[in-house]
């Protein structure tokens, strides 16, 4: 299993094999690009070309992750007692022009019943043929294609199994203090935002799902002064991953005493510990666990 995570101008991989006793791991790392063209089937060839050869996969399954700023988002209310596709494909036709569902496709996904809403995704057709392009000449199959922080909340429910509390968060720290959280409420989504942090005070960029639900997090996350964490009282669990290997805000989580948060550590389950003191696999590239017991 291969997984490809993009963060930016960064292309995080991590390859892992399945066994009866115990996943095994082949390798992971990052590579860095100056610059990058998602629309190239060439940029996609040559990045899962070197990655299937380097780990000589005979039958390559990739699972790839975009970052988020590669896709547009919207959000829908959809009226009480209405057909969800035939509205949908209504709004599409009186928002947009004759050519959007040419050079978009467009994905959707329900927030939790009472919201009446759905997170939209619109994501380039000429990068999904790229992509797709690419995925066939190297003769691989593209398992699974997702986003972001999404990616990481597949990872959480094959490693820690969430589904025993009630709800929970995941908090993305990206970089230039770029942060993204999701509340995920019963299993089901309850709002996505992404804000900055700069000397705690906390500027929101965009929120999709529950206002309710995003004041209440940026109110106490504006309580936690001087960037102490440890009153931030909210959900049964948070799991809190970083973009890169050493994180100042990171770390003050992890030390600020509060039981609720978890670190999104892929590293453990391989004990990769006792081989490297400080090793880093970027939690998106988790999304090569779904489907998998591990």
């Amino acid at each position: 299993m291969l997984a490809i995570a993009q963060a930016g101008q960064q292309f995080h991989y991590f390859c892992w094999t399945p066994t009866t006793t115990k996943p095994v791991l082949n390798g992971y790392g990052v590579k860095s690009f100056d610059k990058t063209d998602l629309s190239s089937t060439d940029f996609f060839n040559s990045l899962f070309s070197e990655l299937i050869e380097k780990y000589k996969l005979t039958t390559p399954r990739l699972q790839l992750s975009l970052d988020m700023d590669s896709v547009h988002l919207s959000e829908t209310t959809i009226p009480d007692n209405t057909n969800f596709e035939a509205f949908q494909n209504w709004l599409v036709k009186t928002n947009y022009d004759s050519e959007f569902s040419k050079r978009f496709e467009t994905f959707y996904y329900p927030f939790e019943k009472q919201l009446s809403k759905s997170l939209n995704i619109h994501i380039s057709t000429k990068i999904k043929k790229s992509i797709i392009s690419a995925i066939k000449i190297n003769n691989a199959e593209l398992r699974f294609l997702t986003l972001g922080i999404f990616a990481a909340e597949s990872c959480i429910q094959s490693l820690y199994k969430p589904d025993s509390f009630k709800s929970y968060l995941i908090w993305r720290i990206g970089a230039f203090n770029f942060n993204e959280i999701i509340w995920i409420k019963n299993n089901n989504l309850t709002c996505f935002i992404r804000f900055k942090n700069v000397n705690n005070i906390y500027k929101i960029q965009n929120f999709y799902g529950c206002s309710k639900s995003t004041d209440r997090i940026l109110k106490l996350l504006e309580k936690c002064k001087d960037q102490n964490f440890n009153n931030f009282n909210i959900g049964d669990r948070i799991y809190v991953y970083s973009i890169s290997k050493s994180n100042a805000l990171l770390n003050k989580i992890l030390n600020s005493g509060n039981s609720k948060f978890q670190q999104i550590d892929i590293s453990q389950k391989f004990n990769l510990i006792k081989e490297n003191q400080n090793p880093f696999i970027f939690a998106e590239t988790g999304i090569a666990f779904r489907g998998f017991d591990v």
